[in-house]
């Protein structure tokens, strides 16, 4: 979810809320923007990043959290037919579809 809010001096903000970050969350947490959801879910994983208005956010990073985050709350059939993280050029077949994958050995 995204909204513009205004912080304790008034200042206005965008805050972007919230990413399950199972695996980055520490990392996520060291930045000055991000902090852990409120209502108990920053216990779970989940992060707050809020971001000054005309500030340009680190879309790349967005990108990388959103990617991580959809993977963590999707059902596990359908992120089995995703490409990995970090490949590039996946996820497409030769007709333009998506590319079927199957779920890898354990």
């Amino acid at each position: 979810m995204v909204r513009r809010t205004k912080n304790a001096s008034d200042r206005a903000l965008v805050e972007l809320r919230a990413f399950g970050l199972p695996r980055s969350n520490a990392v996520a947490l060291m930045r000055p923007s991000a902090s852990p959801t409120g209502y108990g879910l920053g216990r779970s994983g989940w992060v707050t990043a809020q971001f000054a208005a005309g500030e340009a956010p680190p879309v790349e990073l967005l990108k990388e959290w959103i990617d991580e985050s959809s993977r963590a709350q999707a059902p596990k059939k359908l992120v089995a037919q995703l490409p990995e993280r970090g490949a590039e050029g996946e996820g497409e077949s030769e007709g333009g579809g998506p590319v079927r994958r199957s779920r890898k050995a354990r």
